[in-house]
């Protein structure tokens, strides 16, 4: 069993728990505000809108994944969804980019138009798609520490060199 957390793999068995969580801290500081840590990097950030679900994608598999999973959510789940959702319409709009880490790891960004989420609704749904364990594990965390939109991507500044991969026509 492995946790992955900066694109390295820590072997659950052979590392204390301990360690694990104080390589997380490095890497993700939960009490630092979005915005700062973003201007520190020379990064932009994207926060979600109350109709868009962030997913964070790192392989080509974890990719296939999600888009099996938004079949079968839009077939099985979204249907019965609470009350405040059942009239909408399950119509995601998908635009994808690589990360700031490049291909394989790619940002995709999904729409439902017709629904609002609030943010447990979105991380639940972007967990239940395949987005990367450790950043919705962190929007959890962020969410119950009092993080208003705990839901975003760190991505390129305007102008950068990539491109989307499946840009809209």
């Amino acid at each position: 069993m492995s946790l992955f957390t900066n694109g390295k793999a820590f072997q659950s068995k052979e590392q204390p728990a301990d360690q694990v969580q104080e390589l997380i801290d490095k890497a993700y500081k939960l009490d630092e505000d979005p915005d700062a840590t973003a201007a520190k990097k020379g990064l932009d950030i994207r926060y979600a809108n109350e109709d868009e679900l962030l997913i964070d994608v790192d392989t080509d598999e974890a990719y296939e994944s999600v888009k099996r999973r938004l079949e079968c959510i839009g077939n099985a789940i979204a249907p019965r969804m609470t009350e405040k959702h059942l009239a909408k319409e399950w119509d995601p709009m998908i635009q994808e980019y690589p990360s700031k880490s490049g291909l394989p790891h790619r940002h995709l960004i999904i729409t439902l138009p017709s629904w609002k989420m609030d943010k447990w609704e979105r991380i639940c749904l972007q967990f239940m798609l395949g987005s990367d364990f450790v950043r919705e594990g962190l929007s959890v965390l962020e969410a119950l520490i009092g993080q208003e939109r705990p839901t975003y991507f760190f991505e390129l500044k305007e102008g950068s060199t990539w491109l989307p991969t499946n840009p809209e026509p």
